[in-house]
């Protein structure tokens, strides 16, 4: 494939997509290279599941960067995929952000993964007027919860897409969407409450490159800025709470 030239002048985006892995068998996420106006896409890189002993986040970049021809000091934009998703993947992703545009004097953008699903162009769509719920981060019997109206991505569906909550499935089928995006990891109380509604579940699909043209609608923040969206207290402070209570 031919890429785009990239001169030094153009405005280049690093997304960094890796929040939720167990949405991609037998990979740990994405990494795209890309420039606005109008969106040009210049290269996208899989990214290896992480083990205890490698992680691939940053090889991944170095063989993006090579691919497309593009030096790092061009970057000037990191946009990260903040969850909800893995709490160690979405930690490293924002980590690797954060170092990098320090390092290289770029902004940042934190991006709800709800989003990045969201816009997917692969995706089912929904009949105008309706909505589409993504559904992260199930945990005993509720989900984050993201109800963004079926449409062209707005600054507006980044908006909602940051507003989420955790809900059960009694309040996610009052909120009446047409689909819902959930993966396998969905509560099954969930679930049987979306057939029993007659709404429709679909995988999610998270792609650097679709993380890297939605990214604009959300405006660029100091890298200390950029955090995950944890939908609820870690386990393990919650546990150690709990003793402490004791």
């Amino acid at each position: 494939m031919t890429l785009p030239a990239t001169s030094k002048a153009a405005i280049v985006t690093l997304a960094i997509e890796i929040s939720n892995p167990a949405s991609h068998p037998g990979s740990g996420g994405s990494v795209a290279l890309a420039t606005g106006g109008p969106f040009t896409l210049l290269a996208e890189e899989g990214v290896a599941p992480a083990t205890f002993e490698h992680d691939d986040l940053l090889p991944a970049i170095d063989r993006l960067l090579k691919s497309a021809g593009v030096q790092r000091s061009q970057i000037a934009d990191v946009a990260v995929s903040i969850g909800p998703g893995g709490f160690t993947s979405t930690r490293v992703a924002c980590a690797a952000g954060k170092l990098i545009a320090e390092a290289l004097g770029a902004t940042c953008r934190g991006v709800p993964s709800a989003l990045v699903a969201f816009a997917d162009d692969q995706r089912p769509q929904a009949a105008p007027g309706k909505s589409v719920a993504i559904a992260l981060a199930s945990k005993k019997g509720s989900a984050w919860v993201a109800i963004l109206p079926e449409g062209i991505p707005t600054p507006a569906h980044a908006h909602a897409a940051c507003d989420g909550r955790v809900m059960t499935a009694e309040q996610l089928a009052g909120a009446h969407p047409a689909i819902v995006l959930a993966d396998g990891h969905l509560d099954e109380s969930i679930r049987a409450a979306m057939q029993i509604a007659g709404v429709p579940i679909h995988t999610p699909r998270f792609a650097a490159s679709t993380l890297a043209r939605v990214s604009t609608l959300l405006p660029p923040i100091d890298g200390e800025h950029l955090l995950p969206i944890y939908p609820r207290q870690p386990e393990a402070v919650t546990l150690w709470q709990q003793r402490g209570r004791g």
